[in-house]
């Protein structure tokens, strides 16, 4: 009778080339995760939950050759996981799987464990299966368009329904507004910097919000209306998608650390919340340098883009627990399904564009200084001159004394 240790087999790497790689290893891991979104309804004990689909498996791997030629093999491996292009890893537990390496560290020892090169890499799982949108283009085009569809739609419903209360009420009520206007500043100040025009715009509707903030709660139609013009604004600017998407996030927990206690609290906190989150789906689509036509949306590498999506999925997480907080919390209320539906898809096909725009990405490689060194000397080295010194700097972090010298066991990419 056969044991699992009979299943075990070797793993081999196959790169988008064809190049085969027996490799060796001690451990295997996988992970993974649902998509979901969930209702807490009043007055019922159990959740509305709808299955939005699975994330990306990972597939981390601790590899290593050994020999008196592990130097070759490890530069020859190296230069595989460079390709561009999906892979298939033979796993030895989980089956042949097509995946995409997004990053990877390389490290030799010359001292104890001489002979020997370990390579810690990221796999994501990458099937050929998997629906992307067509083009950049088609995707913002689309995306916009859905969002704009669905905050437009759940702001008429939401105003229609809206009712202040007592003068607590409506105090609270003129504070949040005020708290979140005054933090869209803040949180969109790095990329507002790049755009005059779209600053202003920001600045007056601002300045609109707050010099009428009587009338506004007076008038949920209108109010309602300027604040998802202020949402969408920043989306527009063309810059880094990684820099737009952070400054949403921030604004995002800004408006989900807000307390609400009656149901114009409710509407108004929630409908500035679904404002941002379809805003984010649309800055991750609109991106790259001013004046260029950068069609990697200023993303710079597999890693960047990787990142940016899975901060779209923890903003799903964080306005789907809220929206099912306040549902629980205020007596009556409930947000537009159809609404949050729209948004949580339009947000997951976001997503999905910015891992596709990950295959035509650089690889990011990292690697541990064994002495100190110079950033001149040590970008020369990487890269054959010197012209790439400002983006190395910017992307390793680098500031006051390891501008001038980087110490000896520092990770750089």
């Amino acid at each position: 009778m056969s044991s699992f240790l009979d299943r075990i087999r070797q793993p081999v790497y196959i790169s988008p080339s064809g190049k085969s790689y027996n490799l060796q290893f001690d451990d295997v891991e996988r992970s993974g995760s649902k998509k979901a979104s969930v209702h807490e309804l009043p007055q019922q004990n159990y959740a509305m939950v709808k299955d939005l689909g699975n994330n990306a498996k990972k597939y981390p791997m601790t590899v290593y050759f050994t020999g008196k030629n592990y130097d070759q093999d490890a530069d020859d491996f190296e230069a595989a996981l460079s390709e561009t292009g999906k892979g298939t890893l033979k796993h030895p537990r989980y089956g042949d799987i097509e995946v995409l390496p997004l990053t990877w560290v390389q490290t030799e020892k010359f001292v104890d464990g001489l002979g020997r090169a370990d390579f810690k890499i990221d796999f994501i799982h990458a099937p050929s299966s998997a629906k992307y949108p067509l083009t950049a283009v088609a995707t913002s085009s689309a995306i916009s368009a859905q969002v704009s569809k669905a905050v437009n739609a759940s702001a008429l419903s939401q105003a229609a329904a809206f009712v202040t209360g007592a003068a607590a009420d409506i105090a609270r009520l003129k504070a949040n507004i005020q708290a979140a206007v005054g933090a869209v500043t803040g949180a969109f100040a790095q990329v507002m910097a790049i755009s005059e025009e779209i600053q202003s715009e920001v600045n007056a509707t601002i300045s609109f919000i707050e010099d009428n903030i009587d009338a506004l709660v007076q008038a949920p139609a209108e109010l309602f209306a300027s604040l998802n013009r202020l949402a969408a604004l920043p989306a527009n600017i063309v810059t880094g998608i990684t820099s737009k998407v952070t400054c949403y996030k921030e604004m995002i927990e800004n408006i989900v650390d807000q307390t609400v206690e009656s149901y114009a609290q409710a509407s108004t906190c929630v409908q500035n919340l679904l404002g941002y989150f379809g805003g984010v789906a649309v800055a991750s689509t609109i991106g790259g340098s001013s004046g260029s036509e950068n069609t990697s949306g200023g993303l710079k590498s597999r890693s960047d883009a990787v990142y940016a999506a899975e901060l779209l999925d923890e903003m799903t997480q964080t306005v789907t627990a809220y929206l099912a907080a306040v549902e629980s919390q205020i007596t009556d209320y409930q947000a537009d399904p159809e609404t949050v539906a729209a948004l949580v898809d339009a947000v997951s096909i976001a997503r999905a564009s910015l891992l596709a725009r990950s295959y035509d990405l650089k690889i990011e490689r990292k690697i541990k200084l064994t002495s100190d060194r110079t950033p001149i000397d040590l970008c020369y080295e990487l890269y054959g001159d010197i012209s790439q010194i400002e983006d190395f700097i910017s992307q390793n972090q680098l500031a006051g004394d390891d501008i001038i010298l980087i110490p000896s066991g520092r990770e750089v990419v």
